[in-house]
């Protein structure tokens, strides 16, 4: 990303995906920085909003990121995994678990349409943050077989195993 970016500083696909590695480095003020550049540049650019949230999110920022989440809702056409992922999130920190469940349990359908490989990754990552979801509210042995599944669909996927592993223990 830094190769591309100094090729193209205002690539807004490098940009907003460097927004998502801050993200996950929890570096949420530089990723905000980044989303907000693309976003003021390119005000039509959904997946901006969404990596604001996320950086307002990871600041803290409850209000900010209700305020860029809801504005997503509003310009988001049809079923978008993205948008009900980070609904969830709320939803959870509010302690509106079974609202929570819902929202993660209705991505995987969705994330596997018009799809062959139920192997991948960015696939089973709904259906282990789903299954996350059982197990922080105490139903044990829906998220085992919930993980016990997406192992078996890739058995070497990381996230799959270390998840099993933690329902498990």
């Amino acid at each position: 990303l830094k190769k591309a970016l100094a090729i193209n500083p205002k690539d807004p696909a490098a940009r907003l995906t460097m927004s998502g590695v801050l993200s996950f480095r929890h570096q949420f003020a530089e990723a905000l920085k980044l989303a907000e550049e693309v976003h003021a540049e390119q005000p039509d650019e959904l997946d901006a909003l969404g990596a604001i949230h996320d950086a307002q999110m990871g600041l803290g920022d409850e209000v900010a990121a209700r305020k860029s989440l809801d504005e997503l809702t509003k310009r988001i056409k049809g079923p978008v995994t993205g948008l009900w992922v980070r609904q969830a999130h709320l939803a959870e920190l509010h302690g509106q678990d079974d609202e929570a469940l819902k929202l993660v349990k209705q991505c995987i359908p969705v994330s596997l349409e018009g799809r062959g490989d139920y192997r991948s990754p960015s696939i089973l990552w709904y259906q282990l943050r789903f299954a996350h979801q059982l197990l922080e509210m105490g139903q044990v042995e829906p998220a085992v077989a919930e993980f016990e599944d997406a192992v078996a669909r890739l058995p070497k996927y990381f996230l799959a195993v270390s998840g099993l592993a933690e329902a498990r223990a």
